[in-house]
């Protein structure tokens, strides 16, 4: 594979993670509008700030002129994040299905799909939904559904792994078969 065609596909992998993020904002939007599961970047803050000196929080608030101009870029930072990791993670799976079609151009599924791809993207999903859960254990209870504390974490956690797993089927699909 020359270096032109790496880069090419770094690239469609880069677009092709960035429009499956696209589809786990939607799907995040939708569960939060209709079942009050908490987004990332509402369970962030409040997962996070308890452990923010007051005085370093003072002086954020007065860079940004007021708390509700710093709650709005914290949130579309997180969305701004979500994009980020979302295209670096295409350009993974980009790599590795460039790498096995480089490797065996005839030992691949139907569509053009590659199997470690697929248990790339499958992992990928797995570890970024636990690893989340974990981290966000805490706050999890959190919701605007007015559930029990118990029946909210199970409603943020089961919207997390939704949203990850329509962000791993997008990427496939998206991706395409590597010409």
């Amino acid at each position: 594979m020359t270096k032109a065609e790496r880069r090419r596909l770094r690239r469609e992998g880069a677009l092709a993670g960035f429009i499956a993020a696209l589809a786990l904002t939607a799907v995040q939007g939708i569960v939060r509008l209709n079942i009050g599961a908490s987004l990332l970047g509402e369970l962030a803050p409040d997962r996070f700030l308890p452990f923010v000196p007051v005085s370093v929080f003072i002086n954020i608030l007065n860079i940004f002129g007021g708390s509700n101009t710093a709650k709005t870029v914290a949130f579309f930072a997180t969305f701004l994040g979500q994009f980020v990791v979302g295209a670096a993670i295409g350009v993974i799976y980009a790599s590795i299905v460039g790498a096995q079609v480089a490797k065996a151009p005839d030992n691949r599924l139907p569509l053009g799909l590659s199997t470690r791809a697929i248990g790339f993207v499958v992992v990928a999903v797995a570890v970024i939904w636990v690893v989340l859960l974990l981290v966000f254990n805490p706050v999890l209870v959190a919701g605007y559904s007015g559930e029990r504390p118990e029946v909210a974490a199970m409603t943020t956690s089961e919207a997390l792994l939704a949203g990850f797993v329509a962000y791993g089927v997008v990427l496939v699909i998206a991706a395409g078969a590597p010409s």
